[in-house]
């Protein structure tokens, strides 16, 4: 500085990092690191670092929990106060959750320690709840709810095991239904004989910090991190479940005549006229597996996704007219989430 000759407080960058530090992200990160290991590993000290180094003055917007994974630490009330966290931060506070542990080599299930009757291998999702207990999956629950009301949020999973993870069907379903169900938006999970720690750590940095930091979405992430890493590509191959989330905004839809829904307004029958073909239909339900959220006029519901084919065929008065009846029913929500699931 040309006034306090002051260099500790200026830092030059080039343009790339300038480019992407306009689209840095604004929301605080809730991160939970899970080993194997009672002493932190390479991978694990250097995410920490990376995440720490892009939060130097914001301690209040960053919050990291370790456990251990060993018996007798799988104690949820450890780590409540740790998730009340996310509460204070009105839920708005991205998720991030590493797990560096094994893989069992003939259900691939991920080695955990502590769960009744002993068991050293469980599903991930007994994982989570073993170790982080009923109050995460609320919050997981709010983080959800503020998501479907317009917000950009990111949950992610990084499972740093060998390949038996990715590599067994019933394993893979558990990840993968984490995706499905929205409670996590990816996960990344490798797919190799055997993970290297210190091989994957520097790519796996730029994966994590292209998704959190600079708000890059997770199938652009992986391209642009570990689709670049030839080395990482020659020890182990990369398994990434992700969803994507657009609005649709659907065709117009009417009340069929002066009805007062109140909050059971899913039990309204409505018309419609498409603006392309003048086609009109009326006297339509709506389906049984679409249910009111919350009630007065919000107009919010939840279905499950991807839609199974007894819910196409549902209620429908003929084949040719099942779309634009799943439709019509989904505009009511006046605005709402369409998942695609990549793999």
């Amino acid at each position: 500085c040309d006034t306090c000759h002051d260099t500790g407080k200026y830092k030059a960058e080039s343009y790339i990092h300038y480019h992407k530090y306009l689209h840095h992200t604004t929301n605080p990160l809730w991160g939970a690191f899970l080993s194997l290991r009672n002493e932190s590993t390479y991978c694990e000290d250097m995410l920490i670092r990376c995440l720490l180094e892009h939060f130097p003055q914001q301690t209040e917007n960053l919050h990291i929990v370790k456990r251990p994974i060993k018996l007798g630490n799988n104690r949820p009330s450890a780590v409540l106060n740790n998730i009340h966290w996310m509460e204070r931060a009105k839920f708005f506070s991205d998720i991030l959750l590493y797990i560096d542990t094994h893989a069992d080599s003939t259900t691939g299930n991920v080695v955990i320690r502590g769960l009744q009757n002993n068991h050293r291998c469980a599903t991930i999702r007994q994982m989570i709840f073993s170790y982080f207990g009923e109050e995460f999956i609320k919050a997981l629950a709010q983080t959800k709810a503020i998501i479907r009301e317009g917000y950009t949020i990111v949950r992610g999973i990084t499972l740093m095991t060998c390949g038996p993870a990715v590599r067994f069907h019933d394993s893979f379903a558990w990840l993968r239904a984490l995706v499905d169900e929205s409670l996590f938006d990816f996960v990344l999970a490798f797919g190799g004989s055997g993970t290297i720690g210190f091989l994957v750590t520097p790519t796996l940095l730029c994966f994590v910090e292209n998704i959190y930091i600079y708000c890059l979405d997770p199938g652009t992430s992986l391209l642009c991190s570990f689709g670049k890493d030839q080395t990482t590509l020659d020890s182990t191959s990369i398994a990434l479940i992700w969803a994507e989330y657009e609005v649709n905004g659907g065709v117009w839809v009417h009340k069929q005549g002066k009805v007062h829904s109140g909050n059971e307004w899913t039990k309204t029958k409505s018309r419609y006229t498409c603006s392309s073909c003048g086609h009109k239909m009326r006297d339509m339900k709506c389906p049984e597996w679409i249910n009111a959220v919350g009630s007065g006029l919000n107009k919010r519901a939840e279905f499950p996704w991807p839609l199974s084919c007894q819910s196409w065929v549902s209620e429908m008065p003929s084949p040719c007219t099942s779309i634009m009846l799943i439709r019509s029913s989904l505009h009511r929500l006046s605005m709402h989430f369409q998942s695609e699931h990549h793999y």
